[in-house]
């Protein structure tokens, strides 16, 4: 990859989310042949999605959506978001 791009024109992606599960253990430790337990208040919390997009210059674009991310809503966000970031920095060097 290094002899086809230059570090500049690498963008790094990320989708991460934000709920009342996030901290919650999936697996425990339990002593031998006995389950392990662990009571929970069951919440329905709000869920947040970010989308972030990371350079070289730091974040370059970046949102917060109020629930779960769909397909179309990702395509949005790089069409929307970080393709215009680059036609601008384009045109600025123009």
């Amino acid at each position: 990859m290094g002899t086809n791009y230059t570090p500049d024109q690498l963008v790094f992606l990320d989708e991460s989310a934000k709920d009342q599960w996030s901290l919650s253990r999936g697996y425990g430790y339990s002593l031998m042949n006995t389950r392990a337990r662990k009571n929970v208040v069951f919440v329905r919390g709000k869920r947040y999605t970010i989308l972030p997009a990371l350079s070289l210059q730091g974040f370059i674009a970046i949102d917060i959506i109020k629930g779960s991310c769909t397909k179309e809503r990702f395509k949005n966000f790089i069409i929307s978001d970080v393709v215009r970031y680059f036609n601008f920095v384009i045109n600025i060097r123009k």
